[in-house]
């Protein structure tokens, strides 16, 4: 992975740091392990290390975080970042398209980033 790509994945990821105390720390703490662009958007998996787990979401299998939009000159309309959590961590954030657009022969996103 390039620097510049990692950056921008981090940027995205710190967007969601405002939530709460608790995912702001696993954020600072995040490292991007896997980004994979499939048909139906893309994935990026992380690592969190030395960061407790969300205590309101620690007892919760499956939980997401809605609400940032990402705008690329790439896709013909925009798109929206979901933060996954399992059991109070950071699991992965997806990026789908609100257009349904095929991100397969995407190789890099260049993208803005824009609350809901």
């Amino acid at each position: 992975m390039k620097e510049n790509e990692i950056d921008k994945w981090n940027k995205l990821l710190r967007s969601f740091s405002a939530e709460s105390s608790e995912i702001e720390r696993q954020i600072s703490s995040a490292t991007i392990v896997n980004i994979e662009y499939s048909p139906s958007g893309v994935f990026l998996a992380f690592s969190i290390e030395d960061a407790p787990p969300d205590t309101q979401l620690e007892q919760v299998d499956n939980h997401a975080i809605h609400g940032v939009k990402v705008i690329s000159p790439q896709l013909k309309g925009d798109a929206s970042a979901i933060l996954h959590f399992s059991f109070g961590k950071i699991d992965y954030l997806e990026v789908v398209s609100n257009d349904g657009e095929d991100f397969s022969k995407v190789i890099s996103l260049d993208f803005s980033i824009e609350k809901q």
